[in-house]
């Protein structure tokens, strides 16, 4: 099966049952509502796209960042950031840094629950394996695509 023909299923709390695929007439007497597994592989693809565009702007800004002030007290504002710990001049850039950075961690927390809903722990550890461990690119997307569509093609024969 395709996954253009295939459907998720939402559960009485309004969240897609993990997992769990059916085909449209299966899901459309389900009360809560349904979404086509192709809709789910394009919000993937478009999590990934602003998560490298985000990756870009922040690589940017850090390149900027260095040029007006020293490399160390970059660096030390940085990590500070990414530990959560207090700053002690807010500049144009840690603010900038700080928006980019938490658009940046949430872009990565959908993109992994959507992967979570999609395949089991094991079969994600499959794929990262073949894919050299890598999770954020097209290449684990479409290896995922011909996964769940090998899946679903032996369980609906």
């Amino acid at each position: 099966m395709k996954i253009k023909e295939m459907y998720m299923i939402f559960d009485k709390n309004n969240e897609l049952k993990p997992q769990y695929f059916t085909t449209f007439g299966q899901a459309q007497c389900n009360l809560y509502g349904c979404i086509c597994l192709e809709n789910l592989i394009d919000s993937l693809k478009g999590l990934l796209k602003s998560y490298q565009d985000t990756e870009k702007e922040i690589n940017l800004l850090t390149k900027e960042w260095e040029k007006e002030e020293s490399k160390e007290t970059m660096q030390n504002n940085i990590v500070n950031i990414l530990l959560g710990y207090k700053i002690d001049r807010e500049t144009k850039f840690t603010e900038k840094y700080k928006e980019l950075y938490k658009y940046h961690n949430n872009l990565m927390n959908s993109y992994s629950n959507t992967i979570d809903l999609l395949l089991t722990a094991d079969e994600t550890k499959k794929i990262i394996k073949k894919n050299g461990y890598i999770v954020l690119n097209e290449i684990f997307i479409d290896k995922m695509v011909e996964l769940l569509e090998s899946k679903l093609e032996s369980r609906y024969l």
